[in-house]
């Protein structure tokens, strides 16, 4: 809620109120806590005012109890679960809904949120992917292989496809990268599968969102609460870890140098940010702390939520300047030990024991310190917290979805599109080579017929002759028999003493069928 055009937050013990200047929202904030409701609500109130001012704001939801944000909200008495935040007695508040987008990124509860491989970085993919360091490492080179081959990595099925490829040619590339295990390879196919399955198919791919998208207002000037739906991928830390540093990271990127401003360009909300951090490498805290430098400049405001100061490394609670610690759990000793810490991190207030203070927080009670218009925060002050105009609960399936219909930007990022990239790519360049090896084989198979059917012309050819000889020599072997026989018979005849002519002998043989063989011999001898 505003109040002298600022962020009313709480109310101190006297009355007065804590408010929240937005010129200094830019220097980023910390809502601490370990009631998780309670950390939801100061978010919501915070939400709500920032709205108001026309500032867009984006957040995670990792319970789908910010959902409820688009309606008003209700009386406390007339809730199941009690809240002792206060309602103010002011003709300016009142119950009212704000404009929302639903986001996700599997695009099942929300408008598909998407980016591409590339884009997101072997980095950052790695840990969404749930790699150890040594899959890490060749998903770098993978990526190094694409980008020297000219292939883009847009969605999940290019990686696949650059993995089976690098599989299936070990020897192509093990001169200028170095030999790959199958079985490291395997595992990332694997988990690139696994990822698809959580949705990663939908948020790898285009078209990516266009981030002034996110920097809406409606109709009322007020500005849009855009909601990311983390409900699923909450449970799996390094992805939510992935996801979020990618998110701040591009925000840093995509934003350009604006400098100071008297309200903040988009402010965002991080639900459980000790995720960020937890089994982080210095390499990932520092890129951290870089990025939410940058977007001080940038005008973004980033307000990180965690369980306890402790969660948080020292040189990113030195950033967020704006503090919130809502009721602690204190109850063994080291839990009271970390609690008596906290006070280090508030500026000391001479009339307010800060860890008594602490220990004595009820439900709605928070100890705040802000920027104050000197860029210095303020002494630290025990608060009411407001209650929040929106309501506080999730939304019915049927809410959801008629929200998202009705969103004109659920148009341009509901449907998703296929862009020429590694896997077309690659299988142009496997189709190129199946189809030479086809026709060098259809010329192989041709040359093979060609050289069949002259072997076999040959073949019949040397038969034929063979033929023709054995005809001949069966020729010269009857005409030679007949020789001899004519010959044998003229010396009979000749030798023959009645007749010179050998009449007598022929008709000795026969009469006139004797006749008629001389005649056929010797005319056979003749010729």
């Amino acid at each position: 809620m505003l109040k002298n055009n600022k962020i009313w937050l709480a109310d101190n013990e006297t009355g007065e109120s804590i408010s929240l200047l937005p010129q200094k929202a830019n220097q980023h904030g910390l809502i601490v806590g370990k009631i998780h409701s309670e950390v939801e609500q100061t978010v919501q109130v915070l939400a709500e005012g920032f709205s108001a001012l026309g500032v867009p704001v984006f957040m995670t939801d990792t319970t789908g109890n910010l959902a409820g944000m688009m309606f008003p909200g209700e009386d406390p008495d007339s809730l199941t679960t009690k809240t002792s935040r206060f309602i103010p007695d002011d003709a300016d508040f009142s119950y009212q809904g704000y404009p929302v987008t639903f986001w996700d990124i599997s695009g099942r509860t929300g408008i598909p949120l998407r980016t591409t491989m590339s884009e997101i970085g072997h980095f950052l993919l790695s840990r969404l992917l749930g790699l150890n360091a040594v899959q890490s490492d060749t998903l770098r080179i993978l990526f190094q292989i694409a980008s020297d081959k000219g292939l883009l990595l847009i969605d999940t099925k290019d990686l696949k496809a650059i993995t089976n490829y690098v599989k299936d040619h070990p020897n192509e590339f093990v001169r200028e990268y170095g030999p790959f295990q199958n079985i490291i390879l395997d595992a990332i196919f694997r988990s690139v599968m696994l990822f698809e399955g959580e949705g990663g198919n939908v948020f790898l791919g285009e078209p990516t969102l266009f981030f002034p998208d996110l920097i809406q207002r409606d109709a009322d000037n007020r500005g849009i609460v855009n909601l990311l739906d983390f409900r699923a991928l909450f449970r799996n830390e390094k992805r939510y870890s992935a996801l979020l540093t990618w998110l701040l990271s591009t925000l840093a990127e995509e934003i350009p140098y604006i400098g100071s401003l008297d309200r903040p360009m988009m402010v965002v909300f991080v639900d459980e940010a000790q995720f960020l951090f937890k089994d982080a490498d210095i390499e990932m805290i520092n890129k951290t702390v870089h990025t939410i430098r940058r977007l001080h400049d940038r005008g973004v405001g980033v307000f990180l939520c965690a369980e306890s100061f402790s969660d948080l490394p020292d040189q990113v609670i030195s950033l967020l300047e704006n503090r919130i610690h809502l009721v602690p759990c204190a109850y063994s000793t080291a839990e009271k030990k970390a609690v008596r810490n906290v006070a280090l991190y508030f500026r000391p207030n001479p009339a307010l024991d800060t860890y008594q203070t602490l220990l004595s927080l009820e439900k709605g009670d928070a100890l705040i310190s802000f920027m104050d218009e000197r860029g210095v925060p303020s002494v630290v002050q025990k608060g009411h917290l407001l209650s929040p105009q929106s309501r506080t609960g999730k939304v019915t399936e049927q809410e959801r979805i008629r929200t998202i219909k009705n969103n004109p930007l659920n148009d341009k990022y509901a449907n998703s599109i296929d862009s020429e990239s590694a896997f077309e790519a690659l299988q142009r360049q496997a189709e190129a080579v199946r189809m030479k090896a086809e026709a060098e084989q259809a010329r192989a198979d041709a040359l093979a017929a060609k050289e069949s059917a002259r072997a076999e012309a040959a073949r019949l050819k040397e038969e034929l002759k063979r033929a023709a000889l054995e005809e001949a020599a069966k020729k010269r072997a009857a005409r030679s028999a007949g020789e001899a026989v004519a010959k044998s018979l003229s010396i009979m005849e000749k030798n023959a003493p009645e007749n010179t002519s050998g009449g007598r002998f022929w008709k000795i043989l026969g009469g006139n069928k004797g006749a008629s063989i001389k005649r056929g011999l010797f005319g056979t001898r003749k010729k």
